[in-house]
């Protein structure tokens, strides 16, 4: 059986990021794909975008790079270096399902939730809708 995961990476693989910003609190919200400018917001949409509502870090192979916990200006740089880099694929780590997005360049953007609940995370998919964790399990809900 497709996961939900797994039928949106045929479709999300290959995209690079061409925007990344930081929201309230520890968000991130990284844009993927052609970006549009939509009138009164700050900031472009993505054909893709992942809102990373929860605590995040940017690792490597070897270590962790930065995270949720870094410097605000720290943050705002490294998220601008991720811009460029393709979307090798996206999974979800674990039974609680984590988000990870795994880049071309090797580094990976892992959501973890230190907080009671699912995991806050969703895939805004362009069409509407969105992928989210909802009682332990990957679903798709309207936007």
């Amino acid at each position: 059986m497709i996961s939900l995961i797994d039928n949106i990476n045929s479709n999300i693989s290959g995209l690079p990021i061409t925007y990344a910003w930081r929201g309230h609190g520890s968000a991130i919200f990284i844009e993927i794909g052609k970006l549009s400018h939509r009138k009164r917001k700050n900031h472009p949409k993505g054909e893709f975008s992942v809102m990373l509502d929860c605590e995040w870090r940017i690792e490597n192979d070897q270590s962790i790079e930065y995270g949720s916990y870094c410097e605000k200006g720290i943050i705002e740089e490294m998220l601008m270096g991720l811009m460029g880099d393709d979307i090798a694929h996206i999974e979800t780590l674990g039974c609680l399902h984590e988000l990870v997005i795994v880049l071309r360049s090797g580094k990976r953007i892992v959501s973890f939730t230190n907080d009671i609940g699912d995991p806050e995370w969703c895939v805004f998919l362009g069409n509407g809708k969105y992928l989210g964790v909802r009682d332990g399990v990957v679903v798709s809900e309207n936007a």
